[in-house]
C-alpha cells in the first residue's frame, strides 16, 4: 500500500527540511557533471555512447545489445576475462539518467 504525499512528509519532515537549498543542488550538479569523464559513459565493446547501458555479472556496464551478442559465443567477461556467473543483465539506471541529462543540455 502506498503512503499519499501528507503521510510521507510527515514522517519524514526532518529529513526533508534538512534538504539543501535548490541553488546548492545545482552548485553540487555543476561540480559534479564538470568533474564526469565521458569514458565513463561509453561502452567498452562499441567504442560508443551508452543508449541502453546494462549491468553484466562482471559488475561492468555494457550497451545491451553488444554485451547480449558477446554472451552468445562467450562465458567470459570481456572487461576482466574471467567466468561469468550467469548472463543476466540487469538495467543500469543510473547510468541510463545522467546520460539523458547530459543529451538535454
Amino acid at each position: 500500500m502506498q503512503e499519499n504525499n501528507s503521510e510521507f512528509r510527515s514522517k519524514f519532515s526532518k529529513e526533508i527540511e534538512n534538504l539543501p537549498e535548490e541553488a546548492a543542488i545545482d552548485k553540487d550538479f555543476d561540480r559534479i557533471k564538470s568533474s564526469l569523464s565521458i569514458q565513463a559513459f561509453i561502452c567498452p565493446l562499441t567504442k560508443a555512447l551508452f543508449n541502453d547501458p546494462v549491468i553484466a555479472a562482471d559488475n561492468h556496464t555494457y550497451e545491451k545489445i553488444a554485451i547480449a551478442e558477446w554472451l552468445t559465443k562467450n562465458d567470459i567477461s570481456p572487461q576482466t576475462g574471467e567466468k561469468l556467473s550467469h548472463r543476466n543483465l540487469l538495467p543500469n539506471h543510473a547510468t541510463k539518467a545522467i546520460i539523458d541529462l547530459f543529451k538535454k543540455e
